[in-house]
């Protein structure tokens, strides 16, 4: 019988531990005048973090349906954000992040299901926010100067802290109730894992529409450290993202892969030495092990790196630490064990637990779980199963693949709906990802199988490289050839700029261009674009099934 289990315990001094924000209330009694949060030029202590978010607070609480309710909040990144979502926690409801980027559809869907009572924004954004009988508290309006005191709520840790919507696969985005319980467990884990603790400096990178966002934020917190937040379009910029980590002497980051890889060529190319960095934590999509990142650790060998999973509906449920010289990586690192009072099933088709060493779809259960799909029974009972090993608690169906290495360790395999098979071959699209990123002059490597025309797939690679060098197909086919084999070397290139990203950093990989059929020549130069519209669509394709 196969599982993989951490050990059950009660979470680190519970009895101060009551609620994720009463952590933040000791932090502004035991050190007032610490700073808790910095945005530009404007920062806060943690007294007048505390203090404002008491005021907000106060405030909701006397609208009717906020306690145990759910309060919108749709604000640029700012201090006034992070007030905002502690505030809507002291209130005692659960917060619901309005990105101000998504479609008016989705945010007005998000309005309705959630039936918030109240939205707290600013007047600038009350063009973008959608309809509703909700009311609107400007947090600019509230008494930033008043003593205001903590509110003596009796709020279970059973009620959710916030709900995050996820794509879903009938089109309508689903909300992910997480509640208190689970993101208590979570900052207590990180507590005692991380090294970076008291006042350390922590990038708030990811979107608050993103679950990673709360594990910056509060384990930051918690632990009496400074959040440093990055405007929406610097972050992106790795660029203004090097300078501001070297700047701002960060000491913790949150990036996904794409991020740190385009962080990390960057800094080998300027040659930047960011020692400030202890720790560096990826998580969203699969960790790939590249030269640019292994210069980067080299260079600043104090510093760990640690690969986490989890989907939203779990947050945060394993970890894996990469260890020893960073030559010695694993190219695609393992997603590890699971974190405390959480536990993990490898199922194949019939429910059984599979063999050490054989794939099977990844199941969570313990304090890692969501409560659910709000006003979605259906959905939720579909994927939230009752636990054939413990029947008193719920069974999560993640739908990705994994299994147990000799280790101990779980490795990721990919999604089960996005099986990538070709010519009857199973495709590890991080394999050849690696691979890519592995030629000479590559910033950025990604790849996926197209079928632009019904029946017909191909496997498409996409490679972003240093300023001034081009692509040429032989040599790419010559290098490929000595690391993977026949079926699977990509039928396709394109050279692009850069790689489209979503919101949270992730690779946009719905956005991946169509390759050019136009342009089918076989170890002819990439021809840079001549002015901005070709840069935007234009790209190099080679078929090498013409070879």
């Amino acid at each position: 019988m196969f599982d993989i289990k951490s050990n059950r315990h009660p979470i680190h001094n519970m009895s101060t531990f009551k609620n994720i924000h009463s952590q933040v209330e000791a932090r502004a009694s035991q050190h007032p005048d610490r700073q808790a949060v910095l945005h530009g030029n404007q920062s806060l202590s943690y007294a007048e973090l505390n203090n404002q978010a008491n005021a907000l607070a106060h405030q909701l609480e006397q609208i009717n349906g906020v306690k145990n309710g759910f309060v919108g909040v749709c604000l640029e990144r700012s201090c006034d954000l992070m007030v905002a979502i502690l505030g809507i926690l002291k209130a005692g409801a659960a917060y619901v992040p309005f990105d101000i980027d998504y479609p008016m559809e989705r945010l007005q869907y998000m309005a309705e299901i959630t039936n918030i009572p109240v939205m707290v924004s600013t007047p600038s954004l009350g063009k973008r926010l959608p309809q509703g009988k909700f009311q609107i508290v400007d947090i600019q309006s509230i008494n930033k100067e008043k003593e205001e005191k903590n509110l003596d709520l009796n709020i279970p840790n059973t009620s959710p802290a916030y709900v995050l919507f996820t794509s879903g696969s009938t089109g309508q985005p689903k909300g992910v109730k997480m509640p208190h319980k689970a993101l208590m467990n979570l900052i207590d884990w990180q507590l005692n894992q991380t090294g970076v603790h008291d006042e350390g400096r922590t990038l708030q990178f990811a979107p608050i529409s993103f679950d990673v966002h709360f594990q910056e934020i509060f384990s930051t917190w918690c632990d009496g450290g400074c959040i440093c937040l990055i405007g929406d379009e610097e972050r992106l910029n790795a660029p203004v993202l090097l300078n501001y980590i070297e700047k701002n002497n960060i000491n913790r980051i949150f990036l996904p892969f794409v991020a740190l890889q385009s962080l990390c060529e960057l800094s080998k190319k300027t040659n930047a030495n960011l020692s400030c960095l202890h720790e560096v934590i990826t998580a969203g999509e699969q960790l790939q092990v590249t030269p640019a990142i292994i210069d980067f650790f080299n260079r600043i060998p104090h510093c760990k790196l640690f690969n986490h999973y989890g989907p939203t509906e779990t947050h945060v449920v394993t970890s894996y630490q990469l260890e020893g010289a960073p030559n010695t990586w694993p190219l695609l690192p393992p997603i590890g064990k699971v974190i405390q009072n959480s536990e993990v099933h490898l199922l194949d088709e019939n429910g059984k637990e599979v063999k050490d060493g054989d794939e099977g779809e990844l199941f969570a259960s313990g304090l890692c779980l969501a409560d659910g799909y709000l006003n979605r029974d259906d959905l939720t009972k579909e994927r939230f199963t009752t636990n054939p090993f413990n029947p008193s608690e719920k069974l999560y169906k993640t739908g990705d693949l994994a299994k147990k290495l000799p280790d101990g360790n779980i490795q990721y395999l990919g999604r089960i709906d996005g099986q990538v098979k070709v010519r009857g071959y199973r495709i590890e699209l991080g394999e050849i990802e690696v691979a890519l990123s592995r030629f000479k002059k590559v910033i950025q490597a990604a790849a996926t199988v197209r079928e632009d025309k019904p029946g017909e797939k191909k496997l498409v690679g996409y490679l972003v490289f240093e300023k001034g060098h081009e692509l040429h197909v032989k040599d790419v086919r010559t290098f490929l050839q000595s690391l993977l084999p026949d079926y699977m070397m990509p039928s396709a290139l394109v050279q692009l700029d850069d790689l489209p990203r979503t919101p949270s950093g992730k690779i946009d990989r719905k956005s991946l261009p169509i390759p050019d059929t136009k342009r089918p020549e076989l170890g002819i130069p990439y021809v840079a674009a001549e002015n901005e519209t070709q840069k935007n669509t234009m790209s190099t394709l080679v078929d090498f099934t013409k070879y």
